[in-house]
């Protein structure tokens, strides 16, 4: 009995079909690892939106139940996520190592850096957020009834660090929130 060799063909077209199923093998894994970070994504949006329509401090109750990165509740609960996650397939691409950047200045040393230091830098406050929070009173009483849309393009700063302390100084007793717009207290 004589047995009938594949032809060329048909052997390109199976080993096609092979790293076809493999290529999809990969997306699909790859669409389940993105899975939880699309889900949290959705997640900040509509917190987001629910924060803006909210008084101060029924967003600070929101906020506390869903950790901002950065938070001591963020790190632990990305800690036990990760505890519960299966390993990453040996198959996954390595991250390419960062480059320097070509105009990236060389950093001086010694005691001549030390005192070019202190000779060139400004006096800072001692709460980095009090000059942010001094300006802020200061434009809502020059101009009541702001929204904190408003105050963040008066005072050149981005809006978040605006709903972290509009509330602050609610609290303090410097400001009033009436609506969205906030007037001095």
């Amino acid at each position: 009995m004589t047995t009938r060799a594949e032809s060329p063909s048909q052997t390109g077209g199976v080993h096609a079909l092979n790293l076809i199923d493999d290529f999809q093998k990969q997306i699909d894994e790859r669409l389940a690892e993105l899975r939880p970070l699309v889900d949290e994504f959705h997640a900040l949006q509509q917190l987001r939106k629910a924060i803006e329509t909210l008084d101060p401090e029924a967003a600070a109750e929101h906020v506390s139940a869903f950790p901002l990165p950065g938070s001591t509740a963020a790190n632990a609960a990305a800690a036990a996520a990760a505890a519960q996650a299966p390993a990453k397939p040996a198959s996954a691409r390595p991250r390419a190592a960062a480059k320097p950047r070509a105009n990236a200045k060389a950093p001086k040393r010694g005691a001549a850096a030390k005192a070019a230091a202190r000779t060139t830098s400004t006096a800072a406050p001692a709460d980095p957020g009090e000059s942010h929070a001094a300006d802020a009173v200061a434009q809502i009483a020059a101009e009541p009834g702001m929204t904190a849309n408003q105050l963040a393009t008066k005072m050149d700063v981005p809006v978040n660090v605006l709903f972290r302390l509009l509330p602050q100084l609610q609290r303090e007793g410097r400001i009033r929130k009436q609506g969205k717009g906030y007037l001095p207290a």
